[in-house]
């Protein structure tokens, strides 16, 4: 399974087309994908050292539940880029 998460913050425009291009993405993969939009807070931006906003992580999840960081973008990126990416990892 994959696992994305989008860490945003309120009053980011950039975090809310990320979000739309990110969801764009996922409508049109073939594979089990969990979505989560984070508004980001002090912790979060320490412990997932965020430096931008939006920032997107995109995780592996295995049968045991043990996550795998793969891509890590920062900033929005078109839907086609993302798809891409979810294309990539969905063939491993």
């Amino acid at each position: 399974m994959i696992r994305i998460d989008c860490f945003t913050r309120d009053g980011c425009d950039a975090c809310k087309i990320a979000i739309k291009n990110i969801t764009d993405a996922i409508n049109e993969a073939n594979c089990d994908i969990t979505l989560n939009i984070r508004n980001t807070n002090l912790d979060d931006i320490l412990r997932k050292e965020i430096t931008k906003f939006p920032t997107t992580v995109i995780t592996k999840v295995d049968n045991d539940y043990k996550r795998k960081e793969l891509a890590r973008l920062e900033g929005s990126f078109p839907s086609d880029y993302i798809k891409d990416i979810i294309n990539k990892l969905e063939k491993e």
